[in-house]
Protein backbone atom coordinates (compact mmCIF):
# COMPACT_ATOMS: atom_id res chain seq x y z
CA UNK A 1 0.00 0.00 0.00
CA UNK A 2 1.44 2.93 -0.97
CA UNK A 3 2.01 6.02 2.02
CA UNK A 4 -0.73 8.61 1.83
CA UNK A 5 1.67 11.56 2.33
CA UNK A 6 4.39 10.56 -0.63
CA UNK A 7 3.40 12.75 -3.58
CA UNK A 8 4.62 13.77 -6.76
CA UNK A 9 5.36 17.54 -5.27
CA UNK A 10 6.98 15.91 -2.16
CA UNK A 11 8.89 13.99 -4.77
CA UNK A 12 9.88 17.38 -6.24
CA UNK A 13 11.12 18.88 -3.14
CA UNK A 14 13.50 15.47 -2.89
CA UNK A 15 11.96 14.49 0.26
CA UNK A 16 12.92 11.07 0.78
CA UNK A 17 9.99 8.65 0.95
CA UNK A 18 11.43 6.10 3.28
CA UNK A 19 11.26 9.31 5.99
CA UNK A 20 7.67 10.16 5.20
CA UNK A 21 6.11 6.83 5.48
CA UNK A 22 8.20 6.74 8.88
CA UNK A 23 6.52 10.21 9.77
CA UNK A 24 2.99 8.48 8.47
CA UNK A 25 3.49 5.40 11.14
CA UNK A 26 4.17 8.82 13.65
CA UNK A 27 1.08 10.58 12.52
CA UNK A 28 -1.60 7.27 12.57
CA UNK A 29 -0.28 5.95 15.67
CA UNK A 30 -2.43 4.71 18.42
CA UNK A 31 -2.42 7.24 21.14
CA UNK A 32 -5.56 5.72 22.43
CA UNK A 33 -4.05 2.30 23.09
CA UNK A 34 -0.88 4.17 24.33
CA UNK A 35 -3.07 5.61 27.07
CA UNK A 36 -4.74 2.13 27.79
CA UNK A 37 -1.22 0.50 28.38
CA UNK A 38 -2.08 -1.40 25.06
CA UNK A 39 0.98 -0.03 22.66
CA UNK A 40 4.17 1.34 23.55
CA UNK A 41 4.29 5.23 23.43
CA UNK A 42 5.80 6.87 20.33
CA UNK A 43 10.09 6.81 20.56
CA UNK A 44 11.41 10.13 21.02
CA UNK A 45 14.85 11.22 22.65
CA UNK A 46 14.46 14.00 25.48
CA UNK A 47 16.69 16.64 24.05
CA UNK A 48 19.28 18.16 26.54
CA UNK A 49 18.34 21.65 25.77
CA UNK A 50 14.63 20.79 26.68
CA UNK A 51 14.25 20.95 30.61
CA UNK A 52 12.51 18.51 32.65
CA UNK A 53 11.04 20.47 34.76
CA UNK A 54 9.85 24.14 34.80
CA UNK A 55 9.14 27.13 37.71
CA UNK A 56 5.17 28.15 37.63
CA UNK A 57 3.92 30.39 40.52
CA UNK A 58 6.64 29.57 42.18
CA UNK A 59 6.28 26.05 42.09
CA UNK A 60 8.90 23.45 40.29
CA UNK A 61 6.26 21.22 37.59
CA UNK A 62 7.45 17.96 35.58
CA UNK A 63 7.22 19.27 31.82
CA UNK A 64 5.58 16.69 29.73
CA UNK A 65 5.47 16.21 26.10
CA UNK A 66 1.97 14.66 25.47
CA UNK A 67 1.81 11.94 22.41
CA UNK A 68 0.37 14.00 19.57
CA UNK A 69 3.02 17.07 21.24
CA UNK A 70 5.29 14.23 19.81
CA UNK A 71 3.94 13.94 16.53
CA UNK A 72 4.22 17.68 16.10
CA UNK A 73 7.75 17.28 16.97
CA UNK A 74 8.67 14.43 14.51
CA UNK A 75 7.45 16.38 11.93
CA UNK A 76 8.57 19.72 12.34
CA UNK A 77 12.28 18.65 12.56
CA UNK A 78 12.39 16.22 9.54
CA UNK A 79 10.32 18.23 7.25
CA UNK A 80 11.41 21.57 5.52
CA UNK A 81 8.40 23.39 5.95
CA UNK A 82 5.11 22.37 7.87
CA UNK A 83 2.03 23.77 9.37
CA UNK A 84 1.40 23.35 13.04
CA UNK A 85 -3.05 23.79 13.36
CA UNK A 86 -3.69 21.76 16.88
CA UNK A 87 -6.25 24.10 18.47
CA UNK A 88 -5.91 26.57 21.08
CA UNK A 89 -4.45 24.70 24.19
CA UNK A 90 -2.92 22.10 22.75
CA UNK A 91 1.09 23.31 23.35
CA UNK A 92 1.95 24.52 19.84
CA UNK A 93 4.89 26.88 21.74
CA UNK A 94 6.22 23.93 23.75
CA UNK A 95 6.19 22.29 20.11
CA UNK A 96 8.36 24.90 18.72
CA UNK A 97 10.56 24.65 22.13
CA UNK A 98 11.13 21.01 21.87
CA UNK A 99 11.99 21.13 18.21
CA UNK A 100 14.04 24.49 18.53
CA UNK A 101 16.28 21.87 21.11
CA UNK A 102 16.18 18.76 18.94
CA UNK A 103 17.62 20.42 16.00
CA UNK A 104 19.87 22.36 18.18
CA UNK A 105 21.41 19.08 19.90
CA UNK A 106 22.47 17.92 16.96
CA UNK A 107 23.34 20.95 14.68
CA UNK A 108 24.51 23.69 16.97
CA UNK A 109 25.08 26.69 14.63
CA UNK A 110 21.34 26.26 14.41
CA UNK A 111 19.34 29.96 14.60
CA UNK A 112 15.77 30.16 15.15
CA UNK A 113 13.83 33.18 14.15
CA UNK A 114 10.33 33.85 15.48
CA UNK A 115 8.51 36.16 13.58
CA UNK A 116 4.63 37.05 15.92
CA UNK A 117 2.77 39.72 16.67
CA UNK A 118 3.50 42.76 19.17
CA UNK A 119 1.74 41.07 22.03
CA UNK A 120 3.45 38.09 22.17
CA UNK A 121 6.94 39.08 21.58
CA UNK A 122 7.98 38.81 25.24
CA UNK A 123 5.83 35.75 25.91
CA UNK A 124 7.63 33.85 23.59
CA UNK A 125 10.98 34.67 24.71
CA UNK A 126 9.78 33.78 28.47
CA UNK A 127 8.40 30.66 27.42
CA UNK A 128 11.90 30.03 25.66
CA UNK A 129 13.05 30.34 28.79
CA UNK A 130 10.86 28.63 31.13
CA UNK A 131 10.80 25.21 29.23
CA UNK A 132 14.41 25.43 27.95
CA UNK A 133 17.91 26.17 28.04
CA UNK A 134 17.95 28.18 24.88
CA UNK A 135 19.16 31.41 25.08
CA UNK A 136 16.19 33.95 23.37
CA UNK A 137 16.37 37.98 23.08
CA UNK A 138 13.22 39.93 21.52
CA UNK A 139 14.23 42.40 18.88
CA UNK A 140 14.39 46.38 20.17
CA UNK A 141 14.47 49.82 18.42
CA UNK A 142 17.01 51.01 19.63
CA UNK A 143 20.73 48.88 19.19
CA UNK A 144 24.31 50.34 19.58
CA UNK A 145 23.35 53.75 19.24
CA UNK A 146 20.96 53.06 16.30
CA UNK A 147 17.25 53.51 15.68
CA UNK A 148 14.67 52.25 13.88
CA UNK A 149 15.22 50.34 10.47
CA UNK A 150 19.12 50.45 11.43
CA UNK A 151 18.62 49.11 14.45
CA UNK A 152 16.41 46.36 13.91
CA UNK A 153 18.55 45.07 10.71
CA UNK A 154 22.06 45.67 12.67
CA UNK A 155 20.68 42.98 15.72
CA UNK A 156 19.59 40.42 12.92
CA UNK A 157 23.03 40.90 11.27
CA UNK A 158 24.78 40.27 15.19
CA UNK A 159 22.30 37.38 16.42
CA UNK A 160 23.37 35.11 12.70
CA UNK A 161 27.23 36.07 13.10
CA UNK A 162 27.37 35.73 16.82
CA UNK A 163 26.95 32.70 18.81
CA UNK A 164 25.49 34.10 22.74
CA UNK A 165 22.15 33.56 21.52
CA UNK A 166 19.78 31.11 19.66
CA UNK A 167 16.70 32.88 19.24
CA UNK A 168 15.74 35.93 17.98
CA UNK A 169 12.01 37.38 18.19
CA UNK A 170 10.04 39.90 16.76
CA UNK A 171 7.07 41.56 15.49
CA UNK A 172 5.66 41.17 12.07
CA UNK A 173 5.08 44.87 11.86
CA UNK A 174 9.23 45.90 13.03
CA UNK A 175 10.22 43.93 9.50
CA UNK A 176 7.92 45.39 7.00
CA UNK A 177 9.38 48.56 6.85
CA UNK A 178 7.40 51.79 4.39
CA UNK A 179 7.03 51.39 0.94
CA UNK A 180 8.62 54.52 -0.58
CA UNK A 181 7.08 56.73 -3.40
CA UNK A 182 8.36 58.63 -6.56
CA UNK A 183 9.84 54.91 -7.71
CA UNK A 184 9.18 54.96 -11.42
CA UNK A 185 8.24 52.32 -13.10
CA UNK A 186 10.57 49.94 -11.61
CA UNK A 187 12.42 49.97 -8.49
CA UNK A 188 16.19 49.73 -7.80
CA UNK A 189 16.43 45.78 -8.13
CA UNK A 190 13.87 46.14 -11.38
CA UNK A 191 10.80 45.21 -9.60
CA UNK A 192 7.69 46.55 -11.65
CA UNK A 193 6.32 49.57 -9.09
CA UNK A 194 2.71 50.04 -8.18
CA UNK A 195 2.07 53.31 -9.71
CA UNK A 196 5.74 54.43 -8.73
CA UNK A 197 4.85 53.02 -5.28
CA UNK A 198 7.40 49.94 -3.75
CA UNK A 199 5.03 46.93 -4.48
CA UNK A 200 7.96 45.35 -1.41
CA UNK A 201 9.85 47.95 0.47
CA UNK A 202 13.66 48.31 1.14
CA UNK A 203 13.39 47.00 4.63
CA UNK A 204 11.91 43.89 3.70
CA UNK A 205 14.41 43.05 1.45
CA UNK A 206 17.20 43.64 3.30
CA UNK A 207 15.85 41.80 5.77
CA UNK A 208 15.24 39.00 3.61
CA UNK A 209 19.09 39.57 1.79
CA UNK A 210 20.30 38.73 5.51
CA UNK A 211 18.13 35.88 6.19
CA UNK A 212 19.24 34.34 2.81
CA UNK A 213 23.36 34.87 3.27
CA UNK A 214 22.64 32.87 6.62
CA UNK A 215 20.08 30.22 5.56
CA UNK A 216 22.62 27.08 6.13
CA UNK A 217 21.98 27.40 9.47
CA UNK A 218 18.35 29.43 9.94
CA UNK A 219 15.42 28.26 10.39
CA UNK A 220 12.09 30.47 10.85
CA UNK A 221 9.26 30.40 12.90
CA UNK A 222 6.18 32.20 11.32
CA UNK A 223 2.95 32.42 14.44
CA UNK A 224 -0.41 33.38 14.03
CA UNK A 225 -0.21 32.54 10.13
CA UNK A 226 -3.33 33.94 9.76
CA UNK A 227 -2.16 37.36 9.78
CA UNK A 228 -1.03 37.09 6.17
CA UNK A 229 -3.68 35.17 4.39
CA UNK A 230 -4.80 38.73 2.44
CA UNK A 231 -2.84 39.12 -1.11
CA UNK A 232 -1.11 42.25 -1.29
CA UNK A 233 -0.61 42.95 2.33
CA UNK A 234 2.58 44.01 3.45
CA UNK A 235 3.00 40.87 6.31
CA UNK A 236 2.28 38.74 3.29
CA UNK A 237 4.99 40.29 0.97
CA UNK A 238 7.31 39.72 4.25
CA UNK A 239 6.66 36.40 4.50
CA UNK A 240 6.98 35.29 0.57
CA UNK A 241 10.16 36.90 -0.04
CA UNK A 242 11.73 35.84 3.01
CA UNK A 243 10.21 32.02 2.50
CA UNK A 244 11.33 31.98 -1.31
CA UNK A 245 15.03 32.98 0.50
CA UNK A 246 15.41 30.37 3.31
CA UNK A 247 15.17 26.63 3.20
CA UNK A 248 13.14 25.60 6.95
CA UNK A 249 9.89 27.32 7.79
CA UNK A 250 7.15 26.38 10.66
CA UNK A 251 3.74 27.90 10.36
CA UNK A 252 1.70 28.05 13.83
CA UNK A 253 -1.92 28.93 13.94
CA UNK A 254 -4.99 28.09 15.91
CA UNK A 255 -7.38 29.07 13.72
CA UNK A 256 -6.53 28.05 9.90
CA UNK A 257 -8.51 25.15 9.79
CA UNK A 258 -11.65 26.95 9.97
CA UNK A 259 -10.88 29.42 6.95
CA UNK A 260 -11.82 28.66 3.51
CA UNK A 261 -9.68 26.45 1.32
CA UNK A 262 -8.51 29.76 -0.57
CA UNK A 263 -7.57 31.35 1.95
CA UNK A 264 -5.54 28.31 3.85
CA UNK A 265 -3.58 27.96 0.13
CA UNK A 266 -2.55 31.40 0.37
CA UNK A 267 -1.31 30.75 3.53
CA UNK A 268 0.80 28.05 2.37
CA UNK A 269 1.29 29.57 -0.78
CA UNK A 270 3.28 32.46 0.87
CA UNK A 271 5.18 30.02 3.19
CA UNK A 272 6.62 28.60 -0.61
CA UNK A 273 4.52 25.63 0.30
CA UNK A 274 2.84 24.83 -3.16
CA UNK A 275 1.58 21.24 -4.44
CA UNK A 276 -1.11 22.97 -6.84
CA UNK A 277 1.55 26.12 -7.99
CA UNK A 278 0.55 29.45 -7.00
CA UNK A 279 -2.61 31.14 -5.79
CA UNK A 280 -3.94 31.82 -9.29
CA UNK A 281 -3.27 27.95 -10.06
CA UNK A 282 -5.01 26.89 -7.28
CA UNK A 283 -7.83 29.08 -7.87
CA UNK A 284 -8.63 27.95 -11.04
CA UNK A 285 -8.54 24.47 -10.13
CA UNK A 286 -10.28 24.13 -7.22
CA UNK A 287 -12.23 26.96 -6.80
CA UNK A 288 -16.18 27.47 -8.41
CA UNK A 289 -17.08 31.55 -8.85
CA UNK A 290 -20.27 33.10 -10.23
CA UNK A 291 -20.25 36.15 -11.54
CA UNK A 292 -22.29 38.76 -9.73
CA UNK A 293 -23.42 41.98 -11.14
CA UNK A 294 -22.22 45.23 -9.15
CA UNK A 295 -23.77 47.73 -11.52
CA UNK A 296 -23.12 50.01 -14.60
CA UNK A 297 -22.60 46.29 -16.43
CA UNK A 298 -19.96 45.22 -14.39
CA UNK A 299 -19.87 41.58 -12.66
CA UNK A 300 -16.92 40.32 -10.63
CA UNK A 301 -15.88 36.88 -9.67
CA UNK A 302 -17.58 35.44 -5.99
CA UNK A 303 -16.46 32.54 -4.80
CA UNK A 304 -19.52 29.65 -4.13
CA UNK A 305 -17.81 26.23 -3.25
CA UNK A 306 -14.86 24.32 -4.13
CA UNK A 307 -14.38 21.33 -6.64
CA UNK A 308 -11.42 18.38 -6.67
CA UNK A 309 -11.75 18.44 -2.78
CA UNK A 310 -9.94 14.93 -2.13
CA UNK A 311 -7.03 16.07 -4.83
CA UNK A 312 -6.50 19.27 -2.54
CA UNK A 313 -6.30 17.19 1.05
CA UNK A 314 -3.94 14.28 -0.79
CA UNK A 315 -1.46 17.32 -1.79
CA UNK A 316 -2.16 19.60 1.33
CA UNK A 317 -1.85 16.41 3.75
CA UNK A 318 2.18 16.00 4.28
CA UNK A 319 3.28 19.99 5.25
CA UNK A 320 0.10 20.36 7.78
CA UNK A 321 -1.29 18.34 10.65
CA UNK A 322 -3.83 20.02 12.76
CA UNK A 323 -6.06 18.40 15.84
CA UNK A 324 -8.96 19.66 17.79
CA UNK A 325 -9.20 19.91 21.69
CA UNK A 326 -11.60 16.62 21.13
CA UNK A 327 -9.52 14.54 18.83
CA UNK A 328 -6.66 14.47 21.37
CA UNK A 329 -8.83 14.51 24.53
CA UNK A 330 -6.46 12.65 27.83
Amino acid sequence: MSCPIVTTYTDVLGIPPSLLEKLWEIRTWDIDGVKEGKVKEIPFRWPTLLKKEFVQDGELHPLVLRQFQIQQVMHMTRLPRFIVGDAVGLGKTLDVVASACWVKERHPNAKFLILTTKSTTWQWGSEISKFSDLRPFVMVDEYRGKSSYEARLQQLRDFLAGTKKDVMICKYTSVIGKRKKGQGQFDADGTPTNNGTEVISEEIKEFCRICRANRENLYVILDEIQKFKGVGNAIRQLVANLCNRVDRVWGLTATVVKNDLEEFYSIASAMNIRPFGFLDEFKERFCLYDNQHIGNGIYKPVLRGYKNLKEFRTGIRPFFLGRSQAQVKE
